[in-house]
């Protein structure tokens, strides 16, 4: 994979650095003296990166995490006093905010994310987006949207029932107390925790890297589709698509023809 750029530069003239080792990229979240705070660029930013992860055929997993203590404090406070300022510019704020989740969630890659410490607002945003979630023992979870008397995005509160269940979101935004991280593994937040994170996430993406990208793909559509309460007949129209172009790929024939000799398959994404 060429090194990414996103606004003209490459991504590691940027606070968001990404290494790749084989067919995983880490995108690492560079910007420790703002504890890894999001700008509106950024949000712009890691949205165009995981666009061009999801056409990249090269790739078979990405992992997410924050540069030191802090996974992400979310947006970038500072910013809003022209950012957010009325209604309008705030609607628009939060559009980008949806639109990098929502390419992290729709990208053909499973992501995984790495939680070692706070992930704040739009930081727990960014976690939620993800496939799977693996936290440190110091990680927690926090929307502290009613501190702030501004309020998380529907797309977003979405995603947060989904993985919690309507009374635990409820407490979460209500409350805007964080979730430490034995609750949030209680409640469905993160999918792990232990001493090391990084490793469960590395070893769960090489599991899933030896599967058939095309099953991938259909699969992450399918469970978004109707997890969604935005369900519609396109995106129920693209699962199918990706159901019927898993079904006729060549790596389907491969698949069979291992099963048959009795060894692992080897996917191309073909």
């Amino acid at each position: 994979m060429n090194a990414p750029q996103v606004s003209g530069q490459p991504v590691e003239a940027l606070p968001l650095r990404v290494e790749v080792q084989g067919a995983l990229a880490t995108v690492v979240i560079e910007r420790s003296h703002k504890r890894n705070a999001m700008t509106q660029a950024m949000w712009r930013d890691m949205a165009a990166l995981f666009r061009r992860f999801d056409g990249d055929g090269t790739l078979r997993g990405v992992i997410l995490r924050g540069a030191g203590a802090v996974f992400s404090a979310g947006a970038d406070i500072g910013e809003f006093r022209q950012a957010r300022a009325g209604a309008d510019a705030a609607l628009a704020y939060d559009a980008d905010v949806d639109a990098c989740c929502r390419a992290i969630e729709e990208c053909a890659k499973p992501v995984i994310a790495v939680v070692e410490g706070p992930a704040v607002g739009g930081g727990a945003a960014l976690a939620m987006a993800c496939d799977f979630r693996f936290a440190g023992p110091a990680a927690s979870f926090a929307v502290p949207a009613a501190r702030l008397s501004i309020a998380l995005s529907e797309y977003n509160t979405n995603k947060l029932i989904a993985l919690c269940g309507l009374a635990q979101a409820r407490r979460i935004l209500l409350t805007a107390q964080p979730v430490g991280a034995e609750r949030a593994l209680r409640i469905g937040l993160v999918d792990g925790l232990s001493d090391a994170p990084l490793d469960d996430a590395l070893a769960l993406a090489d599991t899933i890297g030896r599967n058939a990208p095309l099953s991938i793909r259909a699969a992450k559509l399918a469970c978004a589709s109707l997890a969604s309460v935005h369900g519609d007949d396109a995106s129920r129209e693209r699962v199918r698509e990706a159901i019927r172009r898993a079904a006729d790929s060549l790596d389907a024939g491969k698949a069979r023809q291992a099963f048959l000799e009795r060894r692992e398959p080897v996917f191309s994404g073909d």
